[in-house]
């Protein structure tokens, strides 16, 4: 992940990829995703950044030996496929009008925003709109999904085909649904693109790890309570001992 990062970072957006060994990287990735077959086809003519599709960000293409596309993550090459993947895609479309909208009222109120991390100011270029932590992206798709019973596979979804690049939400109610729900909980801010790559991610990471410690732990006060508990009784005996043994004082 980290060198693939730093192709990112050597590279300019619709700019073709063709300095060793980033090419020779990309091909070898590419043929450990999960769906390489159908993203390789006839072979693979180049590679080059582009903007993302949904949301922010750029991410890698490939160009195929007969002029076709598909965008690739390289996460999706080293990491176990997770089914809520396209559920995550569709359900970000779906909503990226909101996450638009919410970025021009931020920048159009007049004054500067600044990054709540790195306290720089912003350009609408140069930022990110984030779920703030605990009501990230996914855990509100997962709360969406646990507040009308929906399954993985209740999910209804278009443009999940081989060579389809945006999925898509394809049962109306379930898309109105998401939305509404979506507008309702979702805690956006616009953050420096930096800031959404990782310091985001870290937050939620340490506050993950931090609640597993936590819930890992004996709760202090039960211990208190079970000592002093212990203590009593502990008391209680020895008095009734003393009062037993003083029936025998000569």
């Amino acid at each position: 992940m980290e060198y693939a990062k730093g192709i990112k970072a050597r590279h300019e957006p619709r700019q073709e990829i063709t300095t060793e060994p980033d090419r020779t990287f990309l091909m070898d990735l590419l043929h450990h995703h999960y769906d390489a077959q159908s993203k390789i086809g006839p072979g693979v003519r180049s590679f080059m950044l582009v903007p993302n599709t949904i949301g922010n960000g750029i991410e890698f293409q490939v160009t195929r030996m007969d002029l076709t596309t598909a965008n690739f993550a390289p996460r999706k090459c080293i990491e176990k496929f997770d089914p809520l993947a396209h559920i995550f895609e569709a359900c970000r479309g779906a909503v990226s009008d909101q996450i638009e909208d919410f970025k021009q009222a931020s920048f159009a109120a007049g004054s500067s925003v600044r990054c709540p991390f790195h306290d720089n100011v912003l350009t609408p270029e140069a930022s990110h709109v984030d779920h703030e932590y605990p009501k990230t992206f996914a855990a509100l798709v997962r709360q969406w999904m646990q507040t009308n019973s929906l399954a993985a596979g209740d999910v209804s979804l278009a443009g999940t085909g081989p060579r389809d690049n945006a999925k898509m939400l394809s049962d109306a109610g379930q898309a109105q649904s998401w939305k509404e729900y979506h507008r309702e909980n979702a805690e956006l801010r616009v953050v420096s693109i930096k800031a959404n790559l990782s310091d985001c991610k870290k937050v939620a990471t340490n506050s993950n790890a931090r609640a597993a410690r936590h819930s890992a732990e004996p709760d202090k006060g039960s211990i208190t309570v079970h000592l002093k508990t212990q203590n009593r009784a502990v008391c209680l005996a020895v008095q009734s001992f003393s009062l037993f043994l003083s029936g025998y004082a000569v």
